[in-house]
């Protein structure tokens, strides 16, 4: 069974009694002393302060040099190398485009030379075969309108030579009907051949 029993006290310890009297005293007389407020502003804390803010502030200093700064130094120097690519590939970009513009300019021009070209080409090659064909057709209207002034001349001396003939009878019987004697055949051909070379 446990008993309580109270632990001995360190070597040189105040009593507990004695303690609690001393901290009873300066409970009761430390606003007559005036000894609270804070550390800080205490002048002789100044210099411990003044330590740990410069070790505070080397610790700071030595963190921003070897791991802030460099990151956002990297984040800088990456942000900067992809905004320089993205400009390079936009000026290539441009240029490819501008390149492919003129491409398709020259493109569209030696087309409309083409085009121009084939166009009087075939102009030429219709104007040739229409030329070739009216040619053609007029030779053959000529030698269609000769043959046929040829035969005109054919069937008109034909008829000439029918009524040359006919005109001869025909005078050579008048004559002999209104005279009672035969007329002279000779005489009756000039006569006729007169009158058809008058009319």
């Amino acid at each position: 069974m446990a008993t309580d029993v109270a632990p001995e006290p360190y070597p040189g310890s105040p009593e507990p009694d004695a303690t609690h009297g001393t901290h009873e005293g300066t409970e009761a007389h430390g606003g007559a002393k005036g000894g609270g407020g804070l550390p800080q502003l205490k002048p002789e804390s100044f210099a411990g302060q003044l330590f740990w803010l410069a070790v505070t502030f080397a610790l700071l200093f030595v963190l921003l040099t070897t791991v802030a700064l460099p990151r956002i130094g990297a984040v800088l120097a990456a942000r900067k190398a992809r905004i320089k690519a993205d400009l390079d590939d936009a000026a290539a970009a441009q240029r490819r485009a501008e390149e492919a513009g003129q491409a398709l300019e020259l493109a569209m021009a030696e087309a409309r030379n083409r085009a121009r070209k084939l166009g009087e080409e075939a102009r030429e090659r219709v104007r040739a075969e229409v030329d070739a064909t009216t040619r053609s057709e007029n030779d053959r209207l000529a030698a269609d309108v000769a043959r046929a002034e040829a035969r005109i001349q054919q069937m008109r001396e034909a008829a000439l030579a029918n009524v040359r003939g006919i005109a001869t009878e025909t005078a050579s019987a008048v004559v002999e009907r209104l005279s009672g004697t035969a007329a002279d055949p000779a005489v009756i051909a000039a006569a006729v051949d007169g009158v058809l070379a008058r009319g």
